[in-house]
């Protein structure tokens, strides 16, 4: 039985096969969003003009070639994950040594990521939920689960990954609505910083297992 995500699929790789003017704005306004937040998951090191541009580039790749998409073989956004996948990965591989630790190195590359992130507000639940059951590969969610054992702090990085900064959002999820509003937001930029050092930590286990080799 066809599922309607699979439907809505169907009809807008028809419509790019049959040139219909609206479809490439369809494709970037439903899946550029989700697509660069898995990005964000896979690549928690690369700043977000690189997300953004290998997000742009697989788009463009099924705009131009949409018959190269076999829906028997994945769902679309698993299909453009894979292509912005490797382009970033083709990028590193070009890099020099220098190059490669302004790209993905070191607080100020995370620091970037975090003040550049795109704000909840730009997002609608529909958006975000499109991510559902969609998986990173096995090494990245084993690395991260190893990192972040506790499932509250998963949920958070979750939602830097997503570009949340609403205090309130954090609030509910760590239960501290009834605090005062300095102290909520005293307790998530704590919180937020906690996890994101858990991760900078280990950066080097990213790079190995994203790249084949550490820096």
């Amino acid at each position: 039985m066809v599922d309607e995500q699979t439907t809505k699929e169907n009809v807008l790789v028809s419509d790019l096969l049959l040139g219909e003017p609206v479809a490439s704005r369809h494709l970037v306004e439903r899946y550029y969003i989700p697509l660069s937040i898995l990005l964000r998951k896979h690549f928690p090191f690369v700043p977000n003009e690189a997300v953004e541009d290998a997000a742009y580039d697989a788009l463009l790749a099924v705009i131009q070639s949409p018959q190269n998409y076999d829906a028997a073989r994945s769902s679309l956004l698993t299909y453009l994950y894979r292509i912005a996948k490797n382009k970033v990965v083709d990028l590193f591989k070009v890099q020099k040594r220098t190059e490669f630790e302004i790209f993905v190195g070191g607080t100020v590359a995370l620091a970037q990521k975090e003040e550049n992130n795109y704000r909840a507000e730009h997002y609608s639940d529909n958006m975000l939920v499109w991510t559902e059951g969609e998986t990173l590969p096995p090494d990245i969610t084993q690395l991260i689960d190893e990192i972040l054992p506790h499932p509250l702090d998963r949920q958070i990085w979750d939602m830097i990954c997503e570009g949340r900064k609403d205090t309130n959002d954090y609030a509910q999820l760590l239960k501290i609505t009834h605090l005062p509003l300095s102290e909520q937001q005293a307790e998530v930029k704590r919180q937020r910083e906690r996890v994101n050092k858990r991760i900078r930590r280990r950066q080097g286990e990213f790079r190995k297992r994203l790249f084949g080799e550490e820096l």
